[in-house]
């Protein structure tokens, strides 16, 4: 069962006998505000099932690569008002995206892509509900490794 566990939520179940004091703490809510100035969150980090992102005249970084995702959903609540939100989420995560853009635009990886929607039913989801007023909304997936061919394809 942990090994196949995709989310720290699905291990917290096999822990629970160990101890009385849990080794990770998990937050009920969380906000990443970037209001006139940026505001960045990477690396190593539990994502609550719930996280608010605002930007306001400036550019906020949420990175999900390195982080643990709490739950098999997570909903994220993003409002841009003339600033730029970037989101990195790498593979095995799909991003469903809805909300309304004025005045400005909503960039979407290839983890949005319809092909996504016909993945794996236990895929991890981050949905997005986004507010974008005159700035920009961009997720982003790592790239593609390219491979090398010693001779091209005809």
């Amino acid at each position: 069962m942990a090994c196949s566990a995709k989310t720290l939520g699905e291990l917290a179940a096999l822990t629970t006998d160990l101890s009385e004091v849990p080794l990770v703490r998990l937050e009920g809510g969380h906000s990443i505000s970037g209001i006139f100035a940026p505001a960045r969150r990477d690396g190593r980090w539990v994502v609550p099932e719930v996280v608010t992102v605002t930007a306001v005249r400036s550019t906020v970084e949420v990175d999900f690569r390195e982080a643990l995702l709490q739950a098999n959903r997570v909903m994220l609540n993003v409002t841009v008002v003339v600033g730029k939100v970037h989101l990195y989420v790498p593979d095995g995560i799909r991003v469903e995206v809805t909300g309304r853009a004025l005045f400005g635009r909503r960039a979407l990886g290839r983890n949005t892509a319809t092909a996504a929607l016909h993945a794996n039913p236990d895929t991890p989801i981050i949905e997005v509900r986004a507010l974008v007023l005159g700035g920009k909304l961009d997720v982003r997936t790592p790239p593609k490794p390219r491979r090398f061919r010693l001779f091209p394809r005809r």
